[in-house]
């Protein structure tokens, strides 16, 4: 399909088919230059010798032009001659793009991978910073008499360019030392655009910025060093939030937040929110305090205050928590030390108890697209616990693993699967505060049911909550039109305190 296409665009006699009032000699014209346009659009593919069988006839007032193509035997690569020069003849990144060239030796010589293999070398040097390279010799050399073709791609890297001086134009608000955190590599290092690229985004990501510009000087080279300057201006210091909306598990909802950006010229910020749905009220102030790379490591200081009151329990909490946020890997991990104190009724249990909860926490994110991801995959584990000979009101060790996985199915489909699974070990359960038990049910466990209806029951009959919790689900979506997809799913599962309680299901 790919040379008939590229046959009918060369093709004269195709293109002006239409023309209104086309004279019979321009007709004939066309129809015999057709021969040399075909062979013109099969030789970027490698068919250089084509039999080229050509008819113009004049039936039922119309001119049929008839065309019948064998492409002869394809001229194909039997010397392949790629040689690097210069620094980039040890670097590991042109070692795998020489292995990765579209073009070998025995293929069919199509010009196309030619040049895409003459612009992978151009572009890679570019990218790690070898700016003298050059492409000292690039020819392809075809004899028609055996049909082989003979490449040569010699290139001349030079000297690989280092980075230089990294300057910041003056931000008033923010101090030097915290921004010079951001930035990926040290003075002295091998150039890489890469690495540009990331401190671009991580000074657009930190949202203390309404505008970031990061420009490497080559022309203010100097011994091969590149330096780099960064201009940068503040967004306002104070943010504000408002929304509203319905759901199922919440009912009527609504928030409003004010959150100041820069609190000090160490990067500090103050957030605070407050929620309040049918089913639940909380307040909530953070303050964050940036550590070692500022994008993904801080402390943060969190308090704040909840009314939960869904139809199977009733708690009030106070909570006030210290973690250390850092990223290990492509895992974000977090250790904290919470205090918390709740009132709470659920079923036939009651009472109020202060915890204080060590806890870690591990997540990492995999997405080709974190806004409308085609492949990914998200999985949090968790482990908290509390102890009464550490200032606590019951003994207990808790671990939660979630999980979620994103399939391409077709171009237009794609399979979600969820598993959330959960383990408590303690003695007195009736005095585990409810905010800590597990429940199902609700449009993030299984659906079909009432937010936390699902758990083990009481004398009464009224869901107490579970030690344990094993929620699966999967789905199939499938985009109909635009931003619009239509989804179906299967979710099985229940909290529950042992093994022989019943899973329920639910499918939509």
């Amino acid at each position: 399909a790919a040379l008939r296409d590229n046959v009918l665009l060369f093709l004269s006699i195709q293109q002006q088919k239409n023309l209104p009032e086309i004279a019979e000699s321009r007709i004939r014209l066309l129809h015999a230059l057709a021969p040399g346009e075909i062979r013109a659009a099969l030789q970027p593919f490698g068919y250089y010798q084509p039999r080229i069988d050509g008819t113009l006839d004049y039936r039922d007032e119309s001119w049929i032009a008839t065309y019948h193509i064998d492409l002869g035997t394809p001229v194909r690569i039997v010397e392949l001659d790629v040689h690097i020069e210069g620094d980039a003849s040890s670097d590991p990144e042109f070692r795998q793009r020489l292995a990765d060239l579209p073009i070998r030796q025995g293929d069919i010589l199509v010009h196309a991978r030619y040049e895409q293999a003459k612009h992978a070398l151009q572009n890679l040097g570019a990218q790690r910073g070898y700016f003298d390279a050059a492409l000292v010799r690039n020819d392809v050399r075809v004899d028609l008499a055996d049909n082989s073709a003979r490449i040569s791609l010699h290139y001349a890297s030079g000297a690989r360019y280092r980075f230089g001086a990294v300057t910041f134009q003056q931000v008033d608000g923010l101090e030097l030392p915290l921004l010079q955190r951001y930035v990926p590599f040290k003075q002295g290092d091998p150039y890489d655009s890469n690495k540009i690229l990331k401190l671009q985004t991580a000074l657009g990501d930190s949202e203390y910025f309404q505008q970031v510009d990061v420009e490497p000087r080559r022309d203010q080279a100097e011994n091969l060093a590149v330096p780099v300057d960064i201009k940068l201006t503040l967004r306002e210091r104070d943010k504000y939030t408002l929304g509203g909306g319905y759901g199922t598990d919440t009912g009527a909802r609504g928030k409003i937040g004010w959150e100041r950006r820069i609190v000090d010229t160490g990067g500090r910020r103050f957030s605070t929110e407050l929620n309040v749905s049918q089913i639940n009220t909380s307040i909530t102030a953070r303050y964050r305090i940036p550590i070692k790379d500022p994008l993904t490591d801080q402390i943060v200081i969190t308090g704040g205050w909840t009314d939960d009151h869904p139809e199977t329990s009733d708690s009030q909490t106070r909570l006030l928590s210290i973690s250390r946020n850092q990223a290990r890997g492509e895992w974000r991990e977090a250790y904290s030390l919470n205090y918390r104190h709740e009132r709470f009724v659920t079923g036939e249990d009651s009472g109020k108890s202060t915890l204080f909860i060590p806890e870690v926490n591990w997540q990492r994110i995999r997405a080709d697209n974190r806004i409308n991801t085609t492949r990914g995959s998200r999985v949090q584990i968790d482990f908290r616990g509390a102890a009464v000979g550490l200032g606590s009101d019951v003994t207990f060790f808790q671990t939660s693993v979630n999980a979620k996985f994103i399939l391409p199915v077709s171009a237009a489909g794609r399979l979600l699967t969820r598993v959330d699974g959960g383990h408590t070990s303690v003695k007195d359960f009736e005095n585990l505060p409810a905010s800590l038990r597990f429940y199902a049910g609700g449009d993030q466990s299984v659906r079909g049911y009432a937010y936390d209806s699902l758990g083990p029951l009481d004398n009464r009959g009224s869901v107490v909550g579970g030690k344990y919790l094993l929620v699966g689900s999967i789905e199939y979506e499938q985009r109909v039109f635009q931003k619009w997809s239509a989804a179906t799913f299967y979710d099985v599962g229940n909290a529950y305190d042992t093994s022989s309680e019943d899973f329920r299901q639910g499918a939509g």
